[in-house]
């Protein structure tokens, strides 16, 4: 399932007129920018048609997996290097002012059409989903989530207003806790700072069969996090933290306790990107890439992130130095 928007507003006070003469190449950028705002056009008509969209997963009843995903929809260098720098899709005016109804609406569609959803990814979904005043699933929808495998969410939360607010947290582990069988989940939020862990089910239903677990952008609580793992009872077999900041304490503490009671089960380990803890700021380079392909590990700092997960595996010796921190250069 592909959704390709494209939207172009201001929020200026006052205009200015402008007269200039378009190169060639400018020119050609502009035709292709009205041709997609064009289609765009037509894409909102078909995307409020629910019957089309049901009849569309009819033609395939064998379907298991929706995958959501904002691709470049532009050829010219210009516009892609537009999209790719500014992101439009996150922030288009309709989510901005009314919510995002489109997973919902996807999911809906696919429960009527009777598709037995097992893995579920939304590559940019806007908090605007998770904090709006009502739910917009229902309980049957969520009674629908109940046989997934894998959920894949990255969140955007462009107003920064998902840390504080009481429905988002809920929502999301609603949705995490309508699915018992998941084997895996890989949450990521986009956000100015680091996101508590509070959206983690503490009490049944919640999952108890995971292999793989990654967090981006979360702030680490021992506490909370230790007895989710061991409700897995054995399970899991790959981890990954990215661009987190420990509560209280030090990484290495952490690290020997997810060692001592998970090194040994666990297959592959993962501590990437932005890291603090009360003493200390690193920036390490990921090892594995989201499908756990492994990467290249020449540079130094992605020399540290395999150092760490041989700390946390094989007992290796803690690698990080004052060398290492980094904290001077983000004052």
């Amino acid at each position: 399932m592909r959704s390709v928007f494209c939207s172009r507003h201001s929020h200026l006070s006052h205009y200015e007129v402008i007269d200039f003469v378009p190169t060639k190449v400018e020119h050609e950028a502009l035709e292709e920018l009205d041709a997609i705002i064009q289609r765009r056009h037509l894409d909102d008509e078909r995307a409020r048609d629910r019957n089309l969209l049901i009849h569309a997963f009819r033609q395939a009843p064998h379907t298991e997996a929706l995958e959501i995903i904002c691709p470049n929809p532009f050829k010219h260098r210009i516009l892609r290097k537009v999209w790719e720098e500014y992101n439009m899709e996150t922030y288009r005016s309709t989510q901005l002012e009314q919510g995002s109804s489109q997973l919902v609406d996807i999911l809906s569609a696919a429960k009527e059409a009777g598709l037995n959803i097992h893995h579920l990814s939304h590559k940019q979904l806007t908090s605007y989903y998770f904090t709006s005043e009502k739910d917009p699933m229902s309980r049957a929808m969520y009674g629908y989530l109940n046989g997934l495998k894998s959920l894949n969410f990255t969140i955007c939360n462009r107003e920064q207003d998902f840390p504080s607010n009481n429905n988002a947290v809920l929502r999301l582990r609603n949705i995490i806790s309508s699915s018992p069988g998941l084997e895996s989940i890989y949450i990521k939020f986009e956000l100015l700072g680091p996101l508590s862990l509070d959206f983690l089910p503490e009490t049944p239903p919640r999952p108890t069969k995971l292999h793989t677990l990654t967090l981006w952008g979360v702030a680490m609580d021992t506490a909370r996090f230790i007895p989710f793992l061991e409700s897995q009872a054995g399970c899991l077999r790959r981890l990954s933290i990215s661009n987190a900041e420990l509560v209280e304490g030090s990484w290495e503490t952490f690290l020997e306790e997810i060692r001592d009671r998970f090194g040994s089960t666990l297959d592959n380990f993962q501590l990437a990107g932005v890291l603090k803890d009360s003493d200390q700021t690193w920036m390490t380079l990921p090892i594995y890439s989201a499908d756990w392909t492994e990467l290249d590990c020449l540079w130094r700092n992605k020399r540290r992130a395999k150092e760490i997960e041989d700390f946390v595996l094989r007992a290796g010796d803690w690698p990080m130095t004052s060398e290492d921190d980094i904290s001077s250069m983000l004052a």
